[in-house]
């Protein structure tokens, strides 16, 4: 057998890994070759021999050392490699390739949910069933209809996921969200003109701040009162409730919040 089909045999092994590469001793690839010691005009053929048949040899088989790693050309792996490695003869497309695909990676990561208390899943729950956009949750990469979407929290929830249907559930929704105080912080321009003393302000601030915590208050209580009745018990679960698989997760500035 010529160096070609030597290389061409090598090359089939590469791809069948399946991993893009494949790491051989340098006794290994001489014996694939049926080679005794490399010289270096010996190395260089195998080298080229081998990058005619899709695959890139490094270290390159004449340099010091008793590995070496052939990559396969048409991987991306191989491509990444091959363009790290001859940064004067290959373009850096690759390499922004993968750049790209690691941030979005670590983007996934951190747009996935933190387990949320069940209530405030519930609190979810109701607002999706009334096809609102959930307050203090966002969606991402969801194309879903909200029913679709309320079906699959009310799962779960630990809910039959038929209940999303039933008359009685859009009702209690309703009646519940309409007492849901809208999270909201004011500041004193928001009522004076900018060259006023925002001290003259501090009086409608603190009242504003006192009426909302007893809205979130009042809202709590009717909250855990509703979920008992769908219950049907009054324990209402602790555990928490992974929703980042569904693509929700809480906004940055909501994350803090509990029940």
């Amino acid at each position: 057998m010529n160096v070609d089909e030597l290389a061409d045999a090598v090359a089939i092994r590469v791809r069948a890994s399946g991993l893009g590469f494949l790491t051989l001793r340098r006794e290994e690839l001489r014996d694939a070759f049926g080679m005794g010691k490399f010289t270096e005009k010996q190395a260089d053929e195998v080298v080229d021999a081998l990058y005619r048949h899709g695959v890139f040899v490094y270290p390159h088989p004449y340099w010091p050392g008793t590995s070496l790693r052939l990559y396969d050309r048409a991987h991306p792996l191989g491509s990444i490699i091959e363009a790290a490695v001859r940064p004067n003869d290959i373009p850096e497309t690759p390499l922004r390739t993968a750049a790209q695909a690691f941030a979005r990676q670590s983007a996934g990561r951190d747009l996935r949910s933190d387990d949320a208390p069940w209530l405030v899943v519930f609190d979810l729950f109701l607002q999706v069933v009334l096809g609102r956009e959930p307050d203090g949750w966002e969606e991402l990469r969801d194309d879903r209809h909200p029913t679709e979407l309320a079906r699959a929290i009310a799962g779960a929830l630990g809910f039959e996921e038929d209940i999303v249907a039933e008359a009685t559930t859009l009702k209690l929704a309703a009646a519940v969200c309409s007492y849901r105080p809208r999270r909201r912080t004011w500041f004193a321009e928001d009522f004076l003109p900018a060259e006023h003393a925002a001290g003259s302000a501090a009086a409608l601030l603190e009242s504003l701040q006192t009426a909302g915590r007893r809205l979130r208050e009042d809202h709590d209580r009717l909250l855990r009162t509703a979920a008992r009745l769908m219950l049907a018990n009054e324990q209402i679960p602790e555990r928490p409730v992974e929703l980042g698989l569904l693509g929700l997760r809480y906004r940055r500035e909501d994350q803090g919040r509990t029940r």
